[in-house]
């Protein structure tokens, strides 16, 4: 039983990433790229996104913010990913948010989306 809970948290965290990006453009703006290079002759020229900021430890994001009532939701996918946010805030708090809200709101990680209602929308 504890196993299959596991594989439905690591589902809804997914789908709440997932739905995270799906409602964004998905692209970071033009000034906040860098190089692709790697040293490799055959490295793409391409620019690549910059990652968003996040915390790289639970302790890092202390405190970490409340994530609003999941009941508040009549959309009961969007209500589930608040529920699952709001039972692994130092997970979420971990993760970088890629529709680049940390530029435009002062996110400091995925959390802080789930802290407001970002994340419904």
């Amino acid at each position: 039983m504890e196993e299959r809970m596991k594989k439905s948290h690591t589902f809804y965290l997914l789908l709440a990433v997932i739905l995270i990006s799906a409602c964004q453009s998905g692209t970071a703006p033009a000034n906040q790229t860098e190089s692709a290079s790697h040293g490799h002759d055959n490295a793409s020229t391409a620019p690549t996104p910059r990652v968003p900021a996040f915390f790289s430890s639970p302790t890092a994001a202390n405190p970490l913010p409340p994530v609003l009532d999941p009941a508040q939701f009549d959309n009961p996918v969007v209500s589930k990913a608040y529920e699952f946010a709001r039972a692994n805030r130092e997970i979420f708090a971990q993760q970088p948010c890629y529709c680049y809200c940390d530029d435009g709101f002062g996110h400091r990680s995925l959390l802080d989306c789930f802290a407001t209602d970002h994340s419904a929308g």
